[in-house]
């Protein structure tokens, strides 16, 4: 019968009404955008567990995302970023302190702790952070972008494999490993430039002078401390902005992709959110660390 041969929609399909307020459909797009991410987020932790199907495939889905995020060229990028930081933080604080001549013997000591404390606990976290989200996050986006496109994550399903477990859960434990390596090696290089910057400036005070007051307020006795002052928000930061930055990445990229043109607009879109995320993780830890 011609009346029996109707198409069954859903009601989640059915289509909404052209008369329906325009403020009311973007308030609703934005509480079910801002649902889901809240719930995404909640469950992230678990995404972490390396529950494998295949513990061969599941270290290699992870050494693959430790080179990509944490290759060679990451290492070189973090490390130009920390002698530029190391130099400009030392080179401008002596170069344009008012009254110079008068004031720098006196405040030197605290200047360098300053520096130092400055150096590890804000400029090289922020700026370290911040590239690698722009940097990493956008490669990550780009390598799950073409899987997407090109259906190699429809095969996974075609085999009855998930994609959480080969791809976010890879990219959330590369990220958290290899943040924190690339921020500490950015403070390194910074550290020693600023060494350099100093005894090029005060050749006739010293490498000691430089050591004892830089780390005066990083760790209280340095030579002895395994585990300098204030580590534990430098590595809550790192991890923080890391899996954030990994799970943004991934949803990016896992999105529907038609065109080679939507793999360029979520790396975008990644460098975007990424950052501001960041940013925030910053803004908002900086309220209860100091």
């Amino acid at each position: 019968m011609p009346e029996r041969l109707q198409a069954l929609t859903s009601p989640s399909s059915s289509p909404k009404p052209k008369n329906e307020n325009p403020l009311t459909q973007f308030v609703s797009k934005v509480l079910d955008t801002t649902g889901a991410a809240v719930g995404t987020a909640l469950i992230l932790p678990l995404r972490m567990v390396p529950l494998f199907p295949r513990w061969k495939w599941g270290t290699r889905f992870i050494a693959h995302y430790l080179r990509l995020i944490a290759g060679p060229s990451a290492w070189v990028y973090l490390l130009v970023a920390g002698l530029i930081i190391g130099f400009t933080s030392t080179f401008f604080t002596f170069r344009f302190l008012p009254f110079r001549l008068y004031t720098q013997p006196l405040l030197i000591d605290e200047l360098l702790a300053s520096v130092g404390f400055a150096l590890y606990r804000i400029l090289v976290p922020i700026l370290a952070t911040i590239l690698i989200a722009a940097r990493c996050g956008a490669a990550v986006t780009a390598d799950v972008g073409v899987k997407r496109y090109g259906g190699q994550t429809d095969a996974l399903s075609t085999m009855g494999l998930s994609s959480h477990a080969y791809l976010l859960t890879p990219i959330l434990l590369a990220f958290a490993t290899a943040t924190p390596l690339l921020e500490w090696l950015a403070f390194a290089a910074a550290k020693a430039t600023s060494l350099l910057t100093f005894l090029s400036s005060h050749p006739q005070i010293g490498a000691h002078f430089w050591d004892q007051h830089f780390h005066a307020r990083i760790s209280a006795n340095h030579s002895d401390a395994f585990w300098p002052e204030g580590w534990q928000w430098v590595l809550s930061k790192n991890l923080l902005c890391g899996i954030g930055t990994a799970a943004i990445a991934y949803y990016k990229g896992f999105r529907e992709k038609n065109s080679a043109s939507d793999v360029s607009s979520s790396v975008t879109s990644t460098v975007l959110w990424a950052t501001l995320y960041v940013l925030t993780v910053h803004f908002a830890i900086a309220l209860f660390e100091f």
